[in-house]
């Protein structure tokens, strides 16, 4: 159940402008903070920067990464 919410909030980190907390609640989690670390857990990056890298913006001009699902 964990893997299809994260799944489902890489969805919508890419595909819109909604906060971090909003994806979080809107796939169930009621912490933002644990959410955090369950999307590092299984994609390896935290969802602020995929939103970072959908926004086209990565400050410390590293490399994109790519997030599969």
């Amino acid at each position: 159940i964990t893997i299809t919410r994260i799944s489902a909030a890489q969805n919508l980190l890419s595909k819109n402008n909604l906060s971090i907390t909003e994806v979080a609640t809107r796939c169930g989690f009621n912490d933002s903070n644990y959410f955090s670390g369950m999307y590092k857990k299984v994609y390896g990056v935290p969802p602020s920067l995929v939103r970072k890298q959908s926004e086209g913006v990565l400050s410390d001009g590293g490399e994109k990464y790519e997030v599969n699902v």
